[in-house]
């Protein structure tokens, strides 16, 4: 009789299994205070179901194991719960890494996927709809150094005042760029409905957007790149170093989850370069990264969201560079792996393998993020952030902004120590970027160019520039 209810329990198991996720994307698990979670985010409700005939089972092994602990039919029972709760925790976890970021982490050595490890970016649509201000910290009433040049004056004073290609001998900055999420260029009619916190910085009408649009021509302008080499928070590879050659025409992988389909339609047409690819290669190979190498169209780096895995550049890339650089890029663009222990000593020295390129007229960009946790979605708006992410961004300025190279070397590696860089990022893939940037850019320096500075200072999407 046990065998037969344990075996009726994981058919009903199965059928729940299948059901698609509930359709009310907006259901609450917890009060809202304001427009906003009291405790957790809230997340697209899984059927409930499961969890109880789960822990039906469970109860019914254990009062078996009670009553009749010599029961062969036991024996056969428990093996059946043990595949059963195998089975369904599995496919749990597939399901909810597809919705909940901080689950979408699978190692190097032991992901099925074998150039990638990403945290899945699942839309906020589901977000209750509380902000989207574009105003200045200082308009807040807050000046606590945790939002500097956050206006559109402030930031293009400050790209302006970048040291030209000739004040750098023809060196080239080396940038850690604020990428944004999808919501940079989702429809604006659809993200105002029901956008949330992450609307006021990085909505399609927000700030974040003005700011990339003017960085793009600027770089072009000033610093004339004849390639980008870009670096993103959202392709690891163990050891680094696995560069794109795409040839004529760079795909995009859109790894990200439950956006509306104009976001999986989007177009942004770019280009790699063999000769420039093989360069990168050589040049990390040199820097002593061995994992170094070429990847094409025909080797999967990541899931798409649409289903399936494939190459491209991913979203840390196209959405910001769809901004900057409008609807195609002007110059040949190159993507490359960052370290996926995540370490910044790693990312530093991938960065000062990278270095020589700037020599070559090639711009290097890391991008990622100053803030990025899902678990406070108000940590995304200064308007509802707790304090201990202000202490957080106003850490970062100052680090920045130490004039001695080896101080603010120090000073930067000392973030991840912050008392609050585990709020701010409860994983480390969007913040370490920055310090491949600094690994480029505190390399191979004229006397007297080895400065860094906040060239945009908006809250949790800060822009670095280094080697200046």
């Amino acid at each position: 009789m046990l065998v037969q209810l344990v075996l009726a329990l994981q058919a009903s198991l199965v059928v729940v299994e299948v059901l698609p996720l509930s359709g009310n994307s907006t259901s609450r698990a917890t009060t809202l205070v304001a427009g906003l979670p009291a405790e957790l985010p809230p997340q697209p409700t899984i059927p409930l179901s499961r969890g109880v005939l789960l822990v039906a089972a469970l109860a019914l092994a254990l009062a078996a194991l009670f009553s009749s602990p010599h029961s062969t039919n036991l024996g056969i029972a428990l093996t059946t719960l043990s595949a059963l709760v195998s089975q369904c925790m599995t496919r749990s976890w597939t399901r909810l890494a597809a919705i909940v970021p901080a689950l979408a982490v699978p190692s190097a050595k032991n992901s099925s996927r074998p150039l990638s490890t990403f945290a899945a970016v699942p839309s906020p649509l589901a977000f209750p709809a509380t902000m989207g201000s574009f105003s200045s910290a200082a308009s807040q009433g807050r000046d606590d150094g945790a939002e500097i040049l956050d206006s559109p004056s402030e930031w293009r004073a400050a790209l302006s005042a970048l040291p030209s290609l000739a004040d750098l001998h023809d060196v080239l900055p080396t940038i850690f760029l604020a990428h944004g999420s999808p919501m940079l260029i989702h429809p604006p009619h659809l993200a105002n409905a029901r956008s949330g916190p992450l609307l006021s910085i990085q909505g399609p009408e927000g700030p974040l957007v003005a700011f990339l649009k003017d960085l793009g021509p600027l770089l072009m302008e000033k610093y004339t790149p004849r390639a980008i080499v870009v670096l993103s928070a959202h392709w690891e590879t163990e050891g680094g170093g696995v560069v794109t050659d795409y040839g004529d025409k760079n795909p995009l992988l859109f790894d990200y989850y439950g956006f509306p389909k104009e976001l999986y339609e989007v177009t942004f047409k770019s280009r790699g370069d063999k000769a420039i690819a093989q360069r990168v290669v050589q040049v990390l190979k040199e820097g002593g990264i061995e994992s170094a190498r070429l990847t094409n169209k025909l080797e999967p780096r990541g899931e798409d969201g649409r289903g399936f895995m494939g190459p491209g550049l991913d979203h840390g890339v196209f959405v910001p560079f769809k901004l900057m650089f409008k609807d195609e890029a002007p110059v040949p663009i190159i993507q490359v792996s960052i370290p996926s222990d995540l370490s910044p000593a790693t990312q530093h020295a991938l960065g000062a393998a990278l270095s020589p390129l700037r020599r070559e007229g090639i711009l290097l960009i890391a991008g990622g993020l100053t803030v990025h946790t899902f678990r406070d979605f108000g940590s995304f708006s200064p308007a509802a952030a707790a304090e201990k992410y202000r202490v957080w961004e106003k850490a970062i300025v100052d680090a920045v902004a130490v004039k001695d190279p080896k101080a603010r070397h120090r000073a930067l590696f000392s973030l991840v120590h912050h008392p609050s860089f585990r709020s701010a990022h409860p994983r480390e893939e969007h913040f370490v970027p920055l310090y491949v940037a600094q690994g480029a850019g505190e390399t191979g320096n004229i006397e007297g160019r080895e400065g860094a500075r906040v060239v945009c200072g908006l809250w949790g999407s800060k822009t670095v520039v280094f080697g200046v």
